[in-house]
């Protein structure tokens, strides 16, 4: 096998602004799971099997446990084929282990309906998910993957329909879905909800490390420092460190050919979400191709000019590997829709509409 170099760089921090130094990429995005090459009818269902044999439908979302196995929420579709057209059915969740294996977890049905892949999330091993008007928790470390209600009463999407439109608001007021990524600080898991009946009055829940649920007023959920998504402070890219930090992506005004600069920027202290720093400036070539997420060491990686690069606590920044502009409608008419650093930290993860790519990871700089 062939040994790559790694170049060191060391960047200066200028004005809380990292810049990045001018290394060329080390390592290349290879074509993990799932096909690349473009989103048909008929190329986005539902196959278990080992690398490029399996098919995804639709992935909305990327997470990944203590050993490094990834959870794809992906939706499922039912296919008309003489009109070429799409219906969403049903969603499933699938499994990847770090060799590749490909198997799909459970598919909701008539019983149960998925509906909200953002807000899936994987805590301590314990996958958490939120879905038509409950809250559903998995502990993984289980030989049978199970889901069981800890909030609400789950609804089949029938059901969650009738209830949505419903002109009796008490019956109305009974359905409800999650919306957004949580956030995990000090231990806990913040979830933000609205009910139908008022979709635009959110409404907060509290997940302790004991497994109990609570709701929450605005005052303990702003303290959560998780107020900064009613802000509008960033939109659905953001993550959160180990000391508690949210990092989050600005996004700047497009300029000829690009989707224009945009800023990493920090929230020095959750409980006072309007401090906050810029700490990257990055440039993308494609609004599609947004991308942010942290390793367990608190390192950034980032898109910047189609490079992803890694940002350390300390500042110091390595181009990983160029994001070959494969020629696919499924990257550029859907872009990426997540991303995940193993704990070992030894490969990059991200996830377009239908494959999941892998990018090795090369040592950091620092300790």
């Amino acid at each position: 096998m062939k040994k790559h170099q790694f170049g060191l760089s060391l960047c200066l921090v200028l004005l809380l602004v990292v810049s990045a130094c001018d290394t060329p990429p080390i390592s290349n995005m290879l074509l993990f799971v799932g096909q690349a090459d473009g989103v048909t009818a008929e190329k986005m269902m539902i196959v278990d099997g080992q690398g490029q044999e399996a098919r995804f439908s639709g992935i909305r979302q990327l997470e990944v446990d203590s050993v490094g196995n990834l959870y794809v929420y992906d939706s499922s579709s039912e296919i008309e084929y003489s009109t070429d057209k799409i219906r969403y059915t049903s969603d499933s969740i699938r499994k990847v282990t770090p060799d590749g294996r490909v198997s799909t977890l459970i598919t909701s049905g008539n019983e149960v309906s998925f509906i909200d892949g953002g807000s899936m999330t994987i805590h301590e091993d314990s996958l958490y998910l939120g879905s038509a008007s409950c809250l559903l928790k998995s502990n993984l470390n289980e030989e049978a993957f199970q889901l069981q209600t800890i909030y609400g009463s789950c609804l089949s999407k029938q059901e969650f329909m009738e209830l949505s439109n419903s002109k009796n608001e008490q019956k109305a007021s009974l359905a409800f879905r999650f919306y957004s990524r949580p956030i995990m600080p000090y231990n806990t898991i913040f979830y933000r909800f609205s009910k139908m009946s008022s979709p635009g009055t959110s409404m907060y829940l509290k997940v302790l490390p004991t497994g109990n649920v609570e709701t929450i007023d605005f005052s303990d959920y702003r303290k959560s420092g998780f107020s900064f998504i009613d802000s509008g402070l960033f939109d659905s890219r953001y993550d959160m460190d180990s000391t508690g930090r949210i990092y989050g992506l600005q996004y700047g005004d497009p300029g000829p050919g690009i989707a224009g600069e945009n800023s990493v920027v920090r929230i020095k202290n959750i409980d006072l979400p309007d401090e906050s720093e810029v700490i990257y400036k990055n440039q993308l070539k494609s609004p599609q191709y947004r991308f942010l997420t942290l390793d367990n060491q608190d390192n950034l990686y980032v898109i910047d000019q189609n490079i992803f690069k890694r940002v350390s606590p300390q500042g110091q920044v390595q181009n990983l590997a160029l994001l070959q502009d494969p020629n696919d409608e499924e990257l550029k008419n859907f872009g990426i829709q997540g991303e995940v650093v193993n704990p070992q930290r030894t490969y990059l993860y991200f996830a377009t509409a239908t494959a999941i790519y892998q990018i090795p990871l090369p040592p950091t700089t620092t300790p």
